[in-house]
């Protein structure tokens, strides 16, 4: 299973780079032949400087945070025994003592986060409330792709902890560089698709 995500995600670069390559040559060309198009070579001195000035700042945004987040937090998850323990209650199935009281401890860290979140952003003068009073855009915006991960990552933990999943800590941070060691193969692809939009915006605008 591995090796076939591998293959969609080189596949995937592929795809991205080609595009990259066929906008690089669809700029130089039309800006060539019609100067007065406004379109923006990127093999230009203009374009040269602009792609190693911002390569770094375009690739660093936050989408580049959020995979690192949830790559985390999808680490533990899938070593915590959650999903399987949620899917088995869903079908109906009876879950063992532990299984169970496990499932009703990280049950109750998902009402606590959810409580916290509830007093940080959604009363009166909350604290992440944007400028204007709204959610958006504000700090409440911002994170909450951070606290999503977050969330997942402490309910499972506390599942796996209390479910006998994991033996100790060691095993939860073990897990979540599992989930780091999975998200190598996604960065490429990502690092292409970024920089791609970035090269649309600076070719047509």
């Amino acid at each position: 299973m591995r090796h076939a995500f591998l293959n969609i995600c080189f596949k995937a670069t592929l795809v991205l780079a080609v595009a990259a390559a066929a906008l690089v040559l669809y700029s130089w060309i039309v800006a060539a032949v019609e100067p007065s198009s406004g379109v923006r070579p990127l093999l230009g001195a203009e374009g040269v400087r602009w792609f190693f000035g911002t390569f770094a700042a375009n690739v660093s945004g936050p989408p580049l945070a959020w995979l690192v987040l949830c790559s985390m937090a999808a680490g533990i998850f899938a070593g915590s025994g959650l999903g399987g323990a949620a899917a088995s209650l869903f079908r109906g199935r009876s879950l063992g003592l532990r299984s169970s009281r496990a499932l009703a401890a990280s049950a109750a860290t998902l009402v606590l986060i959810v409580c916290v979140v509830v007093l940080l952003a959604f009363v009166p003068r909350a604290v992440l409330l944007g400028v204007g009073g709204g959610l958006w855009p504000g700090p409440f915006s911002s994170a909450v792709v951070p606290m999503a991960a977050f969330a997942l990552a402490a309910v499972s933990a506390v599942y796996g902890l209390a479910g006998g999943t994991y033996a100790g800590l060691a095993d939860v941070y073990n897990h979540m560089c599992r989930g780091l060691s999975a998200l190598a193969a996604v960065v490429p692809v990502y690092v292409m698709a970024v920089e791609l939009y970035y090269m649309f915006v600076f070719v047509f605008t």
